[in-house]
């Protein structure tokens, strides 16, 4: 099985270091940056609404039994945000092959039921046409470049079956805190910014219809439907 983003040029390279929740990348920051009197609601954000786990995503997914939901990339999200306690049936899928095993372990130790973790390239997912209901995909597509991105929301769409719902994020390049986002001590891998909002909307309603957007947070939120 293909290890994953991490071998792909069109991606950042160390994207697949990208561990734990979002809000790991606060770790550590610098001084002047910490004490910034709009740092704790930038915080607060990362830890909450930009999150895998936020509760609108699951407001909007609206997870039933039967219900087979992917959630890309997965990072630690069972661990974080316990997604596996959602009705439907959680399949998790990251880049990085360390951590698939890291956490297929702690589902064992845990005795968690899901559907499975993959360690694949998101552009390349080992599932069957129309195989998922649901969808999260949230705090990875910034670190990717134009055709890249292209690739994986034709795959989304591919492995996303008809009125299937997704939730997926972007840089909100036009927030009040986003100069204190690239200023971030830990900010991961350099973070750099490859296409506008409107170049990634104008693909994203190619392949999905766009319920209904956030653009209030650091991330702009996107809840899609698979209709197209």
């Amino acid at each position: 099985m293909d290890d994953g983003i991490k071998n792909n040029p069109e991606v950042e390279d160390s994207l697949s270091d990208l561990l734990g929740s979002n809000v790991g990348i606060l770790d550590d920051v610098m001084d002047e940056v910490e004490d910034l009197p709009d740092f704790q609601a930038l915080s607060d954000c990362l830890d909450t609404s930009c999150t895998s786990g936020a509760p609108e995503n699951r407001d909007y997914l609206s997870p039933k039994p039967g219900m087979k939901f992917l959630d890309a990339p997965c990072r630690a999200n069972i661990a974080n945000h316990k997604l596996d306690k959602w009705p439907s049936t959680y399949f998790g899928v990251d880049s990085n092959s360390l951590l698939i095993e890291n956490m297929r372990s702690f589902v064992d130790q845990e005795k968690i039921d899901i559907g499975g973790l993959w360690a694949a390239d998101l552009a390349k997912l080992p599932f069957e046409k129309n195989f998922f209901d649901i969808a999260s995909v949230i705090g990875v597509l910034e670190y990717c470049k134009i055709r890249y991105v292209k690739k994986v929301l034709k795959e989304l769409r591919r492995v996303l079956n008809k009125n299937a719902r997704m939730v997926i994020d972007n840089l909100n390049l036009k927030h009040s805190n986003i100069d204190m986002l690239f200023r971030l001590g830990k900010c991961p891998h350099d973070l750099r910014v490859y296409y506008t909002r409107e170049a990634f909307e104008d693909i994203l309603s190619k392949y999905f219809t766009i319920d209904d957007v956030d653009d209030s947070h650091i991330m702009v939120k996107y809840f899609v439907r698979a209709e197209k």
